[in-house]
């Protein structure tokens, strides 16, 4: 875990009044993990980040401290992070586009489960 724990770096433009807190109480739209540079869609940066009051260093927390899985969802395939511990979901497509706290472990199984319709 103390390899997961490296030191994340926000970085991208700043957004003010959105009801979340990163560094300096400030949400960007890109974020640096161990995993690499992942931006941060509008939909989840300003709208459900906000909403749920996760920070951005939450999600920088779930993806470093997490293992990736694959999940099928609006027909494509997306790569989820989940913490258990924090009960926080971060799921990515292009982009991180969901965000969402209080999931539990039957959600992620639901996702881990789904499949393209033949």
């Amino acid at each position: 875990i103390a390899e997961k724990a490296m030191e994340a770096v926000i970085v991208g433009k700043a957004l003010d009044g959105l009801g979340g807190t990163a560094a300096k109480g400030k949400l960007t739209d890109e974020i640096v993990t161990n995993r690499g540079t992942f931006q941060l869609s509008d939909h989840a940066l300003g709208g459900r980040m906000a909403e749920r009051g996760i920070s951005t260093e939450q999600v920088i927390n779930t993806i470093n401290n997490s293992d990736p899985f694959r999940y099928f969802h609006d027909g494509t395939w997306k790569t989820g992070f989940y913490n258990a511990e924090t009960r926080i979901f971060v799921g990515k497509g292009t982009s991180i586009t969901t965000v969402i706290n209080n999931v539990g472990e039957k959600y992620i199984q639901n996702l881990k489960a789904a499949r393209p319709r033949e």
